[in-house]
């Protein structure tokens, strides 16, 4: 069984015949903003991590959550000048959390799972850049059963009640 954060992996797996079937989509994901809790940059739109002084820390555009970012300034006509491109979202938020940096934009899954570390400023730009998520068994899986059980489990209503409640959206 394959689970992606994006389309384009799946597309990958899928054009090289890997995968039995078709991908099914099981959840969404967009981004917002993380701030230490105390919001001293005093960041409250995408466009104030823009300003001037700012320490913002996106994921490097080759990861979902760095496409999606590119995504959004492109939608927004807004350039961001970031002190650091990380390689994972949990970097990002790492740097946020340990005070390098004013804002970072992450997950809403992750602005949730870092409970009070860090302080979520909504993104309503983040609506052009919605990552999701596709699940698909894999062709060669010694446990077809058992990658269909489980990707039934994920795909009904209590694997999506799971996934809504950790943040994610529906597909």
């Amino acid at each position: 069984m394959f689970a992606s954060a994006d389309t384009k992996n799946m597309a990958k797996l899928s054009g090289a015949s890997l995968i039995e079937g078709s991908p099914r989509d099981f959840a969404t994901n967009v981004l917002t903003i993380a701030v230490p809790p105390a919001n001293p940059a005093s960041i409250g739109s995408f466009a104030d991590l823009a300003k001037p002084g700012v320490k913002v820390v996106i994921c490097a555009s080759q990861v979902p959550c760095g496409a999606a970012a590119q995504t959004v300034q492109k939608a927004s006509g807004i350039t961001l000048q970031p002190v650091s491109e990380e390689s994972s979202v949990t970097d990002v938020l790492g740097k946020v959390t340990s005070g390098e940096a004013d804002a970072g934009l992450v997950y809403v899954t992750d602005v949730k799972t870092a409970g009070d570390k860090v302080r979520g400023i909504p993104l309503p730009e983040s609506a052009r850049a919605v990552n999701t998520y596709p699940i698909a068994a894999v062709r060669t899986s010694r446990n077809k059963d058992l990658s269909a059980a489980f990707i039934a489990a994920v795909t009904g209503s209590e694997g999506r009640k799971v996934l809504l409640d950790a943040g994610f959206g529906a597909p």
